[in-house]
């Protein structure tokens, strides 16, 4: 008999496991692909619990803290302020959490040149505003624990200080002003200044390039960071709402809430002075120039504008389409703000032209398996002046899936340029999965559209699931409503008079 044999296997024990098998445990905690692809960055903003948990797995053990260390970090965000450039130098130069991560978002948020250079003209009434705005939309949200009562508080004292500013625009005399008057001036002179120094350092970051190196640079020393997410936005609304309501209560943190940076449609809406539009070539590029070949690009901007910001020289368009020859991955969505003034159709005409070319940049590659392309147009008309059929006939491209079966397909706001709606039900109707309501066409433009009559038009193309042309795409009625019009159209007895 083997007495070997006989003997108790020894019990399994997770420190038994090689480094490479926790660590493939370990990243199913922050996994956030599918497929090799990533996910929407608002989708990773929402699994923040496995950073929590990553942090815990660190606390059992060395071993345990060696092998997901680097599983900290998968986005690492960055603004233009130095601050935040340090912390993207901090974790790109850290041994092993830069090994791990592979999305640098940038967000483009800024200090605007006019608020900056004149307290009383510009600054104080964009504070004004900007705090009666606040105000409003805090108190139509939905109350949570405790905000009732800050929210109470919080309306008349911040009227008070939009007061005590007023009182600074027209320059009243120091008699007429009380101790609080005093106290909310100094508050608005003191974030002025604090507001103008962090301008100063944003544009002799720009100038100099200083940002756009560190970005560049931070991307080249983490292996895997191949995917860039560009935005004007942190999207968040309640967390900028709260501390800023809060602050009505703290100078300090009142004075923080003054100088922070703005997004690209607030500056646009209250008049700040233009964004750096040139940063959204200029950073792809200092990135191909370090070195690195990205794989997904997304932008997220609104609105645009200004488009001739984009590129320096033509060099720099060739450039940037030499920067995306591996790229795999392309979303770019923005609302599109255009002239419509007919006396600025040539600029109209030139920014397009730069849009264009930018947007080809980034999808003139056999390498591109994804692109996703998406402009909201200010005014319906000048849609038109940029068509997706200048995208689509381009070229092809031999890695982008080719889709078998029935698809979901929905077209909003497009404008038929050729041929007919009639023929494009037709099409969806063969192509898309039936009964399902996320295939329809919205609010269509162009061929049969310019000759309907209104009523009919409402009736086929109605924004409702009730649309005679969106129940005959979802193979709910069975003739084209387009097609039975020609047909009673082309039947009609031709009108004579008998003598």
């Amino acid at each position: 008999m083997d007495i070997a044999r006989c003997q108790p296997t020894r019990p399994g024990h997770i420190l038994n496991l090689p480094n490479e098998t926790l660590d493939h445990i370990f990243s199913y905690v922050t996994d956030w692909t599918v497929d090799g692809k990533p996910l929407p960055l608002r989708v990773v903003d929402y699994r923040r619990d496995g950073q929590k948990t990553i942090k815990n797995i660190r606390l059992v053990c060395r071993r345990f803290c060696d092998t997901s260390s680097h599983l900290l970090l998968v986005v690492v965000t960055v603004s233009m302020e130095p601050s935040s450039l340090a912390r993207l130098e901090e974790v790109s130069r850290h041994p092993l959490i830069s090994k791990r991560v592979r999305t640098v978002r940038v967000i483009l948020k800024y200090f605007g040149s006019m608020v900056a250079h004149k307290l009383n003209e510009y600054f104080v009434p964009y504070q004004q505003s900007r705090l009666e705005d606040i105000v409003v939309l805090f108190r139509h949200l939905e109350r949570s624990e405790g905000s009732e009562e800050l929210s109470t508080e919080a309306v008349p004292k911040s009227r008070r200080i939009i007061d005590s500013w007023d009182k600074l625009i027209k320059n009243a005399p120091e008699s007429s002003l009380d101790d609080v008057d005093r106290k909310n001036i100094s508050i608005i002179k003191r974030a002025h200044k604090l507001y103008r120094e962090a301008y100063l350092e944003q544009e002799r970051m720009l100038t100099d390039g200083s940002f756009v190196r560190a970005v560049a640079d931070a991307i080249a020393r983490m292996p895997v960071a191949r995917f860039l997410f560009i935005t004007d936005s942190d999207r968040s609304l309640m967390p900028g709402i709260v501390p800023f309501i809060k602050g009505i209560e703290t100078p300090s943190l009142l004075v923080a809430k003054l100088v922070e940076p703005t997004t690209w449609r607030l500056g646009g809406d209250y008049v700040l002075g233009p964004p750096p539009v040139e940063l959204l070539s200029q950073i792809p590029l200092a990135i191909y120039k370090a070195g690195v070949m990205l794989e997904h690009v997304t932008y997220r901007i609104e609105p645009m504008d200004c488009f001739s910001s984009l590129f320096k020289c033509d060099g720099d368009l060739n450039d940037l389409k030499a920067a995306m020859q591996q790229l795999k991955g392309f979303r770019f969505r923005s609302e599109i703000t255009l002239y419509t003034d007919m006396s600025e159709e040539e600029e109209d005409d030139d920014d397009i032209r730069y849009l264009k070319g930018f947007l080809e940049a980034f999808t003139d590659t056999d390498s591109i398996q994804e692109i996703s392309i998406g402009m909201n147009f200010e005014q319906p008309a000048q849609g038109r002046l940029l068509t997706a059929g200048s995208f689509l006939l381009t070229r092809t491209w031999p890695q982008l899936p080719k889709f078998k079966g029935r698809v979901e397909l929905t077209l909003d706001q497009v404008n038929l340029l050729s041929g007919s709606w009639a023929d494009v039900l037709d099409v969806m109707r063969a192509n898309t999965v039936l009964t399902s309501n996320r295939s329809s066409i919205d609010r269509p433009s162009g061929a049969e559209c310019y000759s309907l009559p209104e009523y009919l038009k409402i009736e086929i193309f109605s924004e409702t699931s009730e649309g005679t042309a969106n129940l005959y795409i979802r193979g709910l009625l069975h003739l084209n409503p387009l097609r039975q019009i020609t047909e009673s159209d082309d039947e009609s007895p031709a009108t004579s008079i008998d003598d």
